[in-house]
């Protein structure tokens, strides 16, 4: 059971470590809940995850204990309040690239008067079975905001989005960087590389915490990340656990076949 909330953990703890969830049924949550992980990032983009899908997925991570972020796929004020309405205990923002654009999508996260978020609050603050005001303001201060770092651009100004107030920490999501040429089949070139790595050496002085989205990890992707400072990793996901387990197990079962057949079970 998680004893902080997820923004202490991102300053109280060296590392972080969870796992993507993209699919929609909620004992995928279940099971995830309980397999050690620090937290579990739920993607609301480029999958079919609907609201209720979040809210179900949310509700049994919930009850196992485990922190959640939501990955959102838009940055509007209609989806960013019916996302934070469910009650995640932190949100990513992509598509930032600039610094206004950062401060507009963290105005949406916060209640009046600091923000623009819509104050109609039920899911988030516990249905006003208690203070809805107060436990608003208390959302202000809960809440774990992480600017995804999505493009060339937004790695190019990373320094101005970097003193945007209310920002929590910052997500490279590699598997979405573009190079600077436009290009996107070279992730770690060297125009791209030397992008992420002034961005994270920046990041690392100022002591933001940051991380990374990786669906899977080839030889070398850690290590490299690990030496940039990175502090929060988000690695593998449902669906490749699923089709991973099954491939070992049809592996395994073939390579005795030979053998079972030869030796037949009356």
């Amino acid at each position: 059971m998680a004893t902080l909330g997820l923004k202490e953990r991102l300053l109280a703890a060296p590392w972080l470590v969870g796992t993507h969830i993209t699919l929609t049924d909620p004992a995928v949550s279940a099971v995830l809940s309980r397999a050690g992980f620090d937290f579990v990032l739920l993607e609301a983009d480029n999958t079919e995850s609907s609201y209720t899908t979040l809210r179900n997925h949310l509700a049994t991570l919930r009850s196992g204990g485990l922190p959640a972020l939501v990955r959102g796929s838009i940055i509007c004020e209609y989806h960013i309040n019916r996302v934070l309405e469910l009650g995640p205990e932190g949100i990513i923002l992509p598509g930032i690239n600039t610094a206004a654009e950062a401060e507009r999508a963290v105005s949406m996260t916060l209640y009046p008067p600091e923000g623009t978020r819509r104050f109609n609050p039920l899911r988030s603050v516990a249905y006003k079975i208690e203070e809805a005001y107060e436990l608003a303001l208390g959302e202000n201060q809960r809440l774990c905001r992480i600017i995804q770092l999505d493009t060339a651009e937004s790695l190019r100004n990373i320094a101005e989005i970097a003193e945007v107030e209310r920002v929590d920490g910052f997500f490279f999501a590699p598997s979405s960087f573009i190079r600077p040429d436009g290009r996107p089949e070279a992730l770690y070139g060297p125009d791209t590389e030397e992008l992420i790595s002034r961005a994270a050496e920046m990041l690392r002085q100022k002591r933001i915490p940051y991380g990374v989205s990786l669906l899977k990890t080839g030889p070398g992707v850690l290590d490299f990340w690990l030496k940039l400072g990175a502090c929060i990793f988000a690695v593998g996901f449902d669906a490749g656990y699923i089709a991973g387990g099954a491939r070992e197990n049809l592996i395994s079962l073939k390579s005795q076949l030979p053998r079972l057949t030869e030796h037949p079970q009356n």
